[in-house]
């Protein structure tokens, strides 16, 4: 986890806001400490400085920082949870190069794909969109599953630059497959969330020819790349591990925390094998009146899913029912299947008689499906919060 340096905080990458005449390091919101770690502080001082630690609502910690050269280091101990708001240096006697998390530094000499790149946050830090700076996108690793990629871009029109077209590739009904031209997307809608595998990605970078994608597309294949998401094999490419998922700050945010849980659960079914699996296992025994009914629902609410792809149909189950709390699920799916009856006459002979005849249906698939996320998981359905 690299936590600041003069370098990146000037390319705009970790937003760390750093005023080097006052001499702090601000993180750019309370700063959680995932496990017990050594905070290693890299500086020079001919003569050695006092620095000192915030914690978001105590008291200040100070610590005696002896002389160095630019090479040497200071190790502060920070127990699990602790919130960090900033640091304070004394800048007439000393500087401080960097800092860095030293568990996480081993982690990245075994892994380099976590090396330099991001946060390893919990939800908590990106489902509200105040207080951040205007960048394009930020990027994260999620702290339940590092490989797990998020993007939490500035609004829908960055958000679509980088991902409209490979939306319309992976999943769009009728498109599946295709590289669609700047004109062809015009005036089509994407997704205001999305998520995708590696599988999904090599296969889309494979059939782009490099005149077909833009700027954003370049950048989020460099980036995939550097992260081991996908593997660079001549002019071809595989999938590597791991998964990306994304939201928008233009997006409320109460949908925000929506698109978020919704969105990771595609990430957990894409890179964790067993809970996929039972995912898949639970979707066999259902009853066949609401696999169609369940199908039906995705294809003609709202913007359509491919339903003729078995293994979407099923990623979709999981995320739709995880993504609330259990006592929100029966009005929430009552209410859309209504609505999708209602306005098309083709779903209302599958919706309605599924709706007649299995009250307290939804519920129980929802407590169904929270059971064998909380079997890899310490989630709620609804809540991914890993810190409250």
């Amino acid at each position: 986890m690299f936590l600041y340096s003069p370098l990146s905080s000037q390319q705009g990458m970790y937003n760390f806001r750093v005023d080097k005449e006052a001499g702090h390091v601000y993180f750019p919101w309370p700063f959680y400490i995932q496990q017990d770690e050594i905070l290693r502080i890299h500086y020079q001082s001919i003569q050695g400085f006092q620095i000192s630690l915030e914690e978001n609502g105590g008291t200040p910690t100070s610590f005696s920082l002896p002389p160095s050269d630019e090479n040497d280091f200071f190790d502060i101990k920070v127990p699990y949870l602790t919130q960090i708001s900033w640091i304070n240096y004394s800048t007439w006697m000393g500087e401080i190069k960097n800092i860095t998390s030293q568990t996480d530094q081993e982690r990245e000499n075994l892994d380099p794909r976590y090396s330099n790149s991001e946060l390893t946050v919990d939800f908590q830090y990106i489902e509200s969109k105040q207080d951040r700076l205007n960048n394009d996108y930020l990027l994260y690793n999620w702290a339940v599953k590092p490989e797990i990629f998020i993007f939490d871009f500035k609004d829908y029109q960055t958000q679509a630059l980088m991902l409209k077209r490979l939306a319309f590739f992976v999943e769009k009904p009728g498109y599946r497959g295709q590289i669609l031209s700047d004109e062809e997307l015009q005036g089509k809608h994407g997704w205001n969330a999305h998520d995708y595998a590696a599988e999904s990605l090599a296969d889309f970078f494979n059939t782009a020819q490099k005149d077909q994608l833009n700027q954003w597309e370049i950048e989020l294949r460099d980036l995939l790349i550097n992260r081991q998401v996908i593997l660079a094999e001549g002019d071809q490419f595989k999938p590597g591990i791991g998964a990306i998922i994304s939201i928008s700050r233009e997006s409320s945010d109460q949908l925000r925390k929506i698109f978020l849980t919704h969105e990771s659960v595609h990430g957990l079914f894409f890179t964790d094998e067993n809970f996929r699996l039972d995912i898949e296992n639970y979707w066999h025994q259902l009853p066949e009146d609401f696999k169609q009914a369940w199908k039906a629902f995705l294809f003609y609410y709202d913007h359509p899913y491919d339903t003729q792809w078995d293994f979407l149909v099923v990623n979709e189950l999981a995320a739709y029912f995880l993504q609330s709390p259990l006592d929100k699920q029966e009005d929430y799916f009552r209410y859309r299947f209504e609505a999708t009856a209602e306005n098309h006459a083709e779903a209302a002979v599958i919706l309605l008689p599924f709706l007649e005849n299995n009250p307290g249906f939804f519920q129980k698939t929802a407590q169904d499906l929270e059971q064998i996320l909380q079997k890899y998981y310490p989630l709620n359905a609804g809540n991914f919060n890993i810190t409250e």
